[in-house]
């Protein structure tokens, strides 16, 4: 979000291995910005599983730290430099991130709410991957010379007249999940000799505040529609309500 150029030296790794939690916080709660974005740069390097960096000693230290360097008076870049160290490379929950978020600047406040509600999308996400399964089966069962794919997007909007917001995309094909293939990225027009889309999609959306859940589909011109779920229980034990037509 800053302007400013950032980077890091071997100083800063050296003291993120010799000082540990202790001299990282000592820089994330001091008050020279120029050194806690370049460790806080730094810290990427450490927590990308790419580099095989062990922090295992101090990760949860280390968590808790960030979630009070974001909802500490720090300047917005270095909130949204710990924030995407968070959103990229750890799982919530987030307590003290949560408890805080609506004092977070406007800035970062979906980045923020995004990643306190990582976890329970996830967990959410699984029942609506299922869910699309079934309703794409059932449409291959009920229309012969149905073409074997389906795309499957978790889509923000969840409206394939409206500018997308993906947050994951896979193609379903002959019931396995590819990622390899490369999203059309308009929404289905083209017709196989059955009228069914030579790209169909299913879209789903998470509303966690509404404790809603939003599907809809494109397999043909006559074959769209969609539907809502309420979202049942609490952190670790969700589930869904029957599909209401929309």
């Amino acid at each position: 979000m800053g302007s400013s150029y950032v980077s890091y030296t071997e100083e800063e790794r050296k003291l993120v291995r010799e000082g540990g939690i202790s001299a990282i916080r000592q820089v994330l709660t001091g008050s020279d910005t120029e050194k806690k974005r370049s460790l806080l740069l730094c810290l990427d390097w450490f927590m990308d599983p790419y580099y095989k960096q062990d922090i295992s000693s101090f990760k949860e230290d280390l968590i808790q730290l960030l979630e009070t360097v974001i909802v500490s008076p720090n300047p917005i870049e270095v909130k949204d430099d710990a924030l995407q160290l968070l959103s990229d490379y750890c799982w919530g929950p987030f307590p003290t991130l949560e408890q805080h978020v609506d004092e977070i600047e406007d800035e970062l406040k979906a980045n923020a709410e995004y990643t306190i509600n990582m976890h329970r999308e996830a967990q959410i996400q699984k029942f609506m991957d299922e869910e699309c399964m079934r309703i794409w089966g059932e449409y291959r069962n009920n229309h012969e010379g149905t073409t074997d794919r389906v795309w499957v997007l978790f889509d923000r909007n969840t409206n394939v007249s409206e500018k997308n917001a993906l947050e994951m995309i896979h193609l379903l094909e002959n019931g396995e999940r590819r990622y390899d293939v490369r999203y059309p990225g308009k929404p289905p027009k083209k017709t196989a000799g059955n009228g069914t889309y030579l790209d169909p999609e299913i879209r789903f959306n998470i509303l966690l505040k509404e404790r809603k859940a939003v599907l809809t589909y494109a397999f043909s011109a006559s074959e769209n529609g969609g539907f809502t779920y309420d979202i049942l229980g609490e952190d670790g034990s969700y589930s869904l309500s029957s599909p209401s037509a929309i």
